[in-house]
């Protein structure tokens, strides 16, 4: 009984995952709710596992490919703080503290 509610669960968590990506993926189209096929639907998916497969053949550090766009992951610094004083500092977080030295 409790396997049959986990499956069930699962299952329409995985069709409110889809109904929505595919809402966004319509939207960012410029197309109404049902106007996109589901062959256009899966070429726009099989492009998003494409992406991330040269991604990591190529070996593109932390590279976000399976969103709408890819994104490189940058690292963030202050505009007041150079990078050779960011660097410099050593800072470790234990809790909610941070030491900085």
């Amino acid at each position: 009984m409790v396997i049959r509610k986990v499956i069930g669960i699962l299952f329409l968590s995985v069709q409110a995952v889809v109904g929505a990506d595919y809402y966004f993926q319509t939207r960012d189209a410029g197309l109404q709710w049902g106007e996109m096929s589901a062959a256009d639907y899966a070429q726009i998916i099989q492009r998003r596992f494409d992406k991330a497969h040269k991604a990591s053949e190529h070996g593109v550090g932390e590279q976000v490919a399976l969103g709408g766009g890819t994104q490189l992951a940058q690292p963030s610094y202050r505009e007041d703080e150079s990078q050779e004083s960011q660097a410099a500092k050593i800072c470790v977080r234990r809790g909610t503290a941070l030491n900085c030295q």
